[in-house]
């Protein structure tokens, strides 16, 4: 390709409507007026071009690493080896790349080692004009993803390019080329080398993709899943001819789809029912797993573990997959609401809610079944409001009462008393006074009842 000739499908017109924050001009006319080279790449640019408001900047230019860092006040080296820094500015942080090379010759160099067409287009600076060598914007404008140059060689490059190709199908309905997802299937082992950290974080970015069952669809096809979330294939159509565990595997990620799109909600959703999977038998004809939600719990937190998520969203959301709603709860009464809210903690209550509409609106619930969510709901909303005694600590009494007033013997019996009375004001909130619980425990004790 000759790169000197700037053909005319190279250098497009300038976007009319293009709006760069104020904070990212500053950057490029610092670079520009240093006398560099300096361009708009990646998403930003795509972002444009599918008519979204951009949130991620990245500038390329022929300024080196170290060249910025002077440029710059707060520059971190994070990825100085590769040519790479990042610039905060206090409104965000900006990824500044360095190229080699000047002119259309630098900038042509660092597109095509991008990973897809779509992002490798630039957006010169000052003129506006875009740099578009690999047809980036056709295939925005059909909807495909499609590696640049060699597929193959750019998933090679960086192997974490197979997950990433899911996430853009999920957040942005691309279709994937078919000689591109053939490059994938072909590189896809070699995600096994990747940080997981970074798998974890296009793993979650895909997740809250509009288009996630069709994302999931690929990646299972590729061979992606099977590497990063082998626990869920046992009931994908491909690995399994039982057709319980297949409806399981297809009402997880209907589950997903059905949940709205916050991360810890989403992940639950996928992973309430896993253990269904597991408990299930060729010969099984009824989904119904005895226990299937403490063990669904359990696989959720450890592939979190697994993918190094922060411990609290493994918690939160093994903790979800234990209480997920799996019974009808028109027959609760406000102790089991309380008690709910108690081992859950109020702070994961909406998402609870939320899950439970998910996990009935992806079986095609009634509207009468739905507005049983919505009447529990408000219920809880209504315990909300009267500020129940969810933790022991909130007790009208505590150990040290148990001891110097009724005489229990420090150690675990005192433990126990307090969980018994908890329970108890649990199910009556007025119990909750101190003298109604000394005599509640004094005459446990007395009965041999603790």
């Amino acid at each position: 390709m000759d790169v000197g000739a700037k053909s005319e499908w190279m250098v497009k017109e300038k976007p009319n409507t293009i709006q760069i924050p104020s904070d990212v001009q500053t950057l490029l006319k610092g670079i520009h007026h240093a006398g560099f080279s300096v361009w708009v790449v990646g998403g930003a640019v795509r972002d444009f071009l599918l008519r979204l408001s951009p949130k991620d900047w990245d500038l390329a230019t022929n300024a080196s690493p170290q060249d910025v860092i002077e440029l710059f006040e707060r520059v971190i080296p994070v990825g100085i080896r590769h040519g790479t820094v990042q610039v905060l500015t206090g409104r965000r942080t900006v990824e500044v790349t360095s190229y080699i090379g000047t002119g259309w010759e630098g900038i042509f160099g660092d597109l095509e080692r991008r990973d897809f067409t779509v992002n490798a287009i630039a957006l010169a600076y000052p003129s506006l004009k875009l740099v578009d060598p690999f047809y980036g914007q056709r295939d925005i404008e059909a909807g495909v993803l499609r590696g640049v140059r060699d597929a193959r060689a750019r998933f090679r490059e960086d192997p974490v390019r197979t997950l990433r190709a899911g996430r853009f199908v999920s957040v942005y309905g691309f279709s994937v080329e078919k000689n591109t997802l053939a490059a994938l299937k072909d590189e896809v082992q070699g995600l096994k080398s990747v940080a997981v950290e970074r798998i974890r974080e296009e793993i979650f970015k895909l997740l809250l993709g509009d288009y996630f069952p069709e994302a999931f669809e690929l990646m299972r096809r590729g061979g992606v899943i099977d590497i990063v979330m082998p626990e869920i294939l046992k009931g994908s159509p491909q690995n399994s001819n039982n057709t319980t565990r297949q409806g399981i595997y297809e009402h997880l990620i209907r589950s997903v789809q059905f949940s709205q799109k916050r991360l810890r909600l989403r992940l639950a959703a996928l992973f309430h029912d896993i253990a269904k999977l597991e408990m299930q038998t060729d010969r099984s004809s009824s989904s119904h797993s005895p226990g299937h939600r403490s063990l669904s719990a359990q696989i959720a937190f450890e592939i979190l573990m697994r993918w190094r998520s922060p411990r609290k969203t493994a918690l939160a959301v093994s903790k979800l997959v234990e209480y997920h709603i799996s019974t009808d709860v028109h027959e609760w009464s406000d102790g089991q609401i309380r008690r709910v809210m108690s081992g859950l903690g109020i702070e994961l209550m909406t998402d609870l809610l939320d899950l439970a509409y998910a996990d009935r609106s992806s079986k095609g619930a009634s509207s009468a079944r739905l507005k049983e969510i919505e009447s529990l709901r408000h219920r809880v909303y209504l315990q909300m409001e009267a500020e129940p005694v969810l933790q022991i600590a909130d007790l009208a009494v505590d150990g040290h009462d148990l001891i110097q007033e009724l005489g229990v013997a420090p150690g675990p019996v005192v433990g126990k008393i307090l969980r018994e009375l908890h329970r108890a004001v649990l199910d009556e909130p007025s119990l909750n006074d101190r003298r109604i619980l000394m005599d509640y425990a004094q005459k446990r004790i007395r009965n041999n009842k603790l």
